[in-house]
């Protein structure tokens, strides 16, 4: 025999009331008047407990009764034989993921997680499987599906107690998409009755990236439960050098901006360069604002290369890198006899276009016909203009520069030029030149702007280019492999692009193709606004060294010319790049990184300042809400223990349903109430006649 709600059988204490009911003794009912007693006070009976019970048939029914009538509301019900154990229940697949991202380096954060993590495993069960995960930008595997180890031995056998958080940005979405798919697909080739269940370990500061949940159908199977870390002071700030002003470029490094996160205890810190303790400059900095001031430096140039922030107890994100820019140098072969300083003319221009500035310089050789075209193998020219006719001897030269993967404009500006640059313009001799004489002038009528050349004009505020005027063009026929990207509006081609055999179908380099002079006597391409960019996007295109930018972020693509394979890092730490590792995976912290080719001393040193994403340092706490949003249950799958008290609950409601002990109960109470209220009626008459008896006999 069991009970559902056995606090209700505290109502047996009521059978007190009847035996005590029983022993008080009650003033008589019946009244007889006396003549002889009217002058005297009325002296009513004090109660007294009586010495012993009397009617115990009545008392034991009423007893009897109010028993019932507990035991009733207790809802008794009769187990059956079934047997419920941790054997018949499967256990949890538990996925702990423990964030590593650099934010997780404040404070006491680490090893208040790995506490989380040793109390996850201590309180599994022994069905439960646990595996183990770190995440950032990416997720690793750290200890694969199975049984749960002693929680005092699980860090040391996987190295947890020994790690360190690293400095990547935090991406809680990829991981949980990543995870839920995983676990889901193990669970689909396992025990489909698994119970699934992902812990995140973390932070949860705000600026952890949650992109990938917005497109992702999360499976209803896995539950996710969150285990916030929280450091005792709040406050964090931090840093970031503004981007460069090319209208100031001496004081633009100067201009700091300081960000104070909106929990923070503290506004008053100093920002200096290293070495520069004299020139600090202080900051007032209210919670959850941000404030920008110079920050004075020795010299014009940038002698110091890391800025530092003081005041802020959370230290990961207070200094900030930087090095002068990486200048990319492309060399230019100009084929043209015309004077530099001709205004009348086309190098005149195309010089004005591509001044040197701290990223790039252009070193253009001009080749006229007195100077024959020598270069050496390993120096070849990575954009070839030709603006003349043509030597045997220069076009096998430039076919030399072609084989080495060099790019050549050909700007058809005579007629002399059609036959000898044939091989490349693919035009033959029957193409010719129109000039256009009485105020007549033609235009460019379409324009491909899904071409590399001109896809930066692709926008409507940038894609009109109906003033500029030619006065002068060639009207020819192009090959069936040009790819035309721009015609005049009489529907001559005005600029065509030809792939050079052994190129990629989608390289931009190759040959292209002018059928027009930009000197002011034949056009005016060279006076207007589009001339600049598009001649500095074919030198863009031409150029076989990629740009390489001063600064990044750690753990973004770190992009690097061929060749470039020894790194020297902070505090002197030096390496090998591996080929078949990408460079940022192979960048562990924050700083200043040189790159260098260890077989070409000749080629410059590369300066990369790799600095901490700003996300990162967006503390604030991520609102629960913002993971609910995206249809995630959040909360706890239960473990078999709790499972078995759930099913045998569950079996004691359907049992007792089916029972209904409890009418029974209510019937007998019943009757038990009927039986004592006539028992109690024939006693009391029984009483009341043996009274007037003794009354009768006494008159």
């Amino acid at each position: 025999m069991s009970v559902l709600a056995w606090l209700f059988g505290l109502g047996v204490l009521a059978t007190a009331f009847p035996f005590l009911f029983h022993l008080i003794r009650r003033t008589p009912r019946g009244q007889f008047p006396f003549s002889s007693l009217m002058f005297l006070r009325p002296s009513p009976p004090r109660l007294t407990r009586r010495s012993r019970l009397e009617n115990l048939l009545l008392l034991l029914l009423r007893m009897g009764a109010i028993i019932l009538i507990a035991a009733a509301f207790m809802r008794p019900f009769l187990r059956d034989n079934a047997i419920l154990n941790f054997a018949d229940l499967p256990g949890r697949k538990i996925a702990v993921i423990l964030d590593t991202s650099a934010s997780m380096n404040r404070g006491d954060l680490w090893n208040q997680a790995l506490q989380r993590v040793q109390r996850i495993v201590g309180q599994a069960g022994d069905q439960d499987q646990i595996a183990i995960y770190r995440f950032d930008s990416g997720l690793t595997l750290v200890r694969a599906n199975g049984p749960k180890l002693p929680a005092a031995d699980f860090l040391n056998k996987y190295q947890l107690a020994d790690t360190e958080p690293g400095w990547n940005r935090s991406d809680l979405g990829s991981a949980l998409v990543t995870l839920a798919d995983q676990l889901e697909s193990d669970n689909d080739h396992g025990d489909a009755s698994a119970k699934l269940q992902i812990v995140v370990i973390s932070d949860m500061q705000s600026g952890s990236s949650t992109t990938a949940l917005q497109n992702y159908q999360w499976p209803a199977t896995v539950m996710v439960d969150f285990e916030q870390v929280s450091p005792k002071d709040p406050t964090n700030a931090t840093l970031e050098l503004l981007p460069a002003d090319e209208a100031d470029p001496g004081a633009i490094r100067e201009n700091v901006l300081v960000r104070n996160s909106a929990v923070s205890t503290t506004d008053q810190f100093t920002v200096a360069w290293s070495g520069t303790e004299t020139m600090t400059v202080p900051f007032h900095v209210p919670p959850g604002t941000t404030r920008i001031l110079p920050v004075p430096r020795q010299g014009d140039s940038l002698v110091s290369e890391k800025l530092i922030l003081k005041g802020d107890p959370a230290s990961f994100d207070n200094e900030y890198f930087a090095v002068p820019p990486n200048q990319q140098v492309v060399s230019v072969a100009w084929i043209g006899d015309e004077p530099a300083e001709d205004a009348e003319q086309m190098l005149y221009y195309f010089q004005r276009c591509l001044p040197e500035t701290a990223t790039r310089l252009v070193e253009i050789a001009q080749h006229t016909v007195e100077k024959p075209l020598e270069w050496d193998v390993a120096a070849l020219p990575e954009l070839v203009v030709v603006t003349r006719e043509l030597q045997g001897a220069e076009r096998d030269a430039i076919d030399k520069c072609l084989a080495g993967g060099a790019t050549i404009l050909v700007v058809l500006n005579q007629p002399g030029m059609i036959e000898s640059t044939a091989t490349w313009t693919g035009i033959d001799e029957n193409a010719r030149f129109t000039t256009d004489s009485g105020g007549s002038y033609a235009m460019l009528g379409a324009i491909d702007f899904k071409h590399p050349v001109f896809e930066p004009f692709s926008g409507p505020r940038f894609n009109d280019f109906t003033q500029i005027r030619f006065w002068s063009h060639l009207r020819a026929e192009v090959p069936d492999d040009a790819r035309v990207i721009a015609s005049f509006d009489d529907e001559s081609p005005a600029i065509w692009h030809r792939k050079q055999s052994g190129l990629p179908a989608d390289s931009p380099g190759g040959i292209y193709v002018m059928g027009f002079g930009w000197q002011p006597s034949k056009s005016q391409l060279a006076l207007s606004s589009k001339f600049l960019p598009v001649i500095n996007r074919l030198v863009e295109l031409a150029a076989r060294t990629p740009q390489v930018a001063d600064s990044g972020i750690i753990g973004h693509p770190v992009v690097l010319p061929a060749g470039y394979n020894h790194v020297a890092g902070p505090e002197l730490v030096t390496f090998d790049l591996d080929p078949e590792m990408a460079v940022q995976n192979q960048i562990s912290a924050p700083g200043i990184y040189r790159f260098s080719n260890s077989t070409d001393s000749t080629k410059p040193e590369i300066s990369l300042a790799l600095n901490l994403d700003p996300a990162e340092s967006n503390s604030d706490i991520m609102p629960i809400e913002q993971i609910t949003a995206f249809d995630i249950p959040v909360g706890k799958q239960p473990d078999a223990r709790t499972e078995i008290e759930t099913q045998r609950k569950l079996k004691d409601l359907e049992l007792e349903s089916r029972q209904k002990l409890w009418k029974w109960l209510i019937v007998g109470a019943a009757g038990l109430l009927i039986l004592e209220t006539w028992l109690a009626g024939r006693t009391d008459r029984a009483g009341s006649r043996h009274q007037t008896a003794l009354l009768e006999d006494a008159a």
